[in-house]
């Protein structure tokens, strides 16, 4: 058995990071130079392979879990992550980054970070992750190794000879049909017994409606404000909030039966929420989001004092969304189900609704560039997706291959008839 690497004292820590951090102090971020110190090298000026040019070493005096190296890692990740701005963005690449140098130091005593080593490391998420969370993680590394370029501490970025996993274009989710959406929206609760929970019903039956209609993200959903409703050429409107928007931009079309509960929701949350302690109405905040919580006027206080807080008008998050809308699939039996006669489950998701929505769409004869615009997709060969999918599957060209196991006469191609049809007469043959 190999022997265990000495523990680290406080008094052994790299002499780069003041004490106060490692005793808990709140650690400042650093200038890049500054916060990669701990991890330079001494590069050889010879000619050398790049499999074998080594580019960072694990600190001195600092194994995987003492806190020397947590302090070490928080300078180096916090210092790259800096320049983000977006808080979903910096969560998930911090935890990617984390990953990594926790993969690097986990045997105690780490080896130099080189090609090889990088390599070691994509084997290890080929066989732990899923093949678009290892791409994600590759990818996470790749830009924090062009950012130590720019910043000067690596010659090139070793990132660059490790290859993504090539992954067939496609969707991860299935969609829904539109008995399956009709059946989803019956098991929604329309009233409640108490006031909390019959805005509760109005709510969700509101979101979910809207979330069926024009396919929007969760991450939609949960920044959509009242704002963002408008009036045009006869129409009502929504401006979204996209990802990696910094505000509302691109509309969608509210249709009459999707303002109809959005409607009866906001007016029944408004006579509980906006009136003031007299009772006198107040008109709704320029903040004031489309979807909030339920917990009754006075039980939020802003710490920056916005009036759309105090008024118990809080935004309901991602994870809140998701989670309602898996426990009503789930109530109404759409989830965990097999496809066809296989035992394969059914990727279904709260995400399978925009899918439903564009698939639904464009099946109702909508044009592709107009599906395009509803989904926000920069690029129209994604929601080309949508018509390709159904293109290859309705009219395959394995649905022209005659039946080679019945008499011939019996297994020629019906040219004039639908699949189903050619189907149901050999059947009945």
């Amino acid at each position: 058995m190999s022997e265990r690497p000495p523990e680290a004292s406080l008094s052994d820590a790299s002499d780069d990071i003041p004490r106060a951090w490692i005793e808990g102090a709140p650690m400042p971020i650093l200038p890049a130079k500054q916060a990669a110190k701990p991890w330079a090298l001494h590069r050889s000026p010879r000619r050398i392979k790049k499999d074998d040019v080594p580019l960072l070493r694990w600190p001195d005096q600092a194994p995987l879990g003492s806190p020397a190296a947590d302090a070490h890692i928080h300078t180096i990740v916090e210092s790259f992550l800096a320049r983000f701005r977006t808080p979903t963005t910096i969560v998930s690449y911090r935890k990617a980054l984390r990953g990594f140098f926790d993969w690097w130091g986990r045997d105690g005593q780490a080896d130099p970070l080189t090609v090889p080593l990088l390599r070691a490391y994509q084997t290890y998420l080929v066989d732990t992750v899923e093949p678009r969370t290892v791409n994600f993680y590759l990818a996470t590394l790749r830009s924090f190794c062009r950012w130590m370029v720019d910043q000067g501490e690596f010659p090139w970025n070793p990132m660059d000879e490790i290859r993504s996993l090539r992954i067939p274009k496609g969707f991860v989710r299935d969609s829904l049909s539109e008995d399956e959406i009709r059946q989803l929206l019956q098991v929604l609760p329309r009233s409640g017994a108490t006031r909390a929970a019959h805005e509760l019903a109005l709510r969700n039956y509101a979101l979910a409606v809207l979330w069926c209609a024009v396919g929007l993200r969760s991450i939609e959903l949960a920044r959509a404000q009242r704002r963002h409703l408008d009036f045009d050429q006869g129409h009502h409107l929504l401006k979204i909030h996209g990802k990696g928007d910094d505000m509302a931009g691109k509309p969608v079309v509210l249709e009459p039966w999707v303002m109809a509960p959005l409607r009866t929701y906001l007016e029944y949350h408004d006579q509980w929420h906006q009136p003031d302690g007299a009772g006198h109405a107040r008109p709704a905040h320029d903040h004031h989001p489309l979807f909030s919580w339920t917990r009754g006027p006075g039980a939020y206080r802003s710490r920056k004092h916005n009036p759309a807080l105090t008024r118990s008008c809080r935004p309901i998050g991602v994870r809140v969304i998701q989670n309602m809308m898996r426990d009503y699939m789930r109530q109404a039996g759409l989830l965990n189900q097999t496809v066809g006669d296989t035992t394969n489950i059914r990727r279904i998701t709260p995400h399978s609704l925009r899918h439903s929505a564009a698939t639904i769409a464009l099946e109702h004869g909508a044009p592709i560039h107009q599906v395009q615009e509803m989904l926000r997709h920069a690029d129209i060969q994604t929601t080309m997706l949508y018509t390709h999918n159904k293109e290859r599957i309705t009219n395959a060209a394995e649905h022209r291959i005659p039946d080679f196991t019945t008499h011939p006469e019996r297994g020629n191609i019906d040219k004039t008839g639908t699949t189903k049809e050619r189907f149901e007469t050999n059947r009945e043959k």
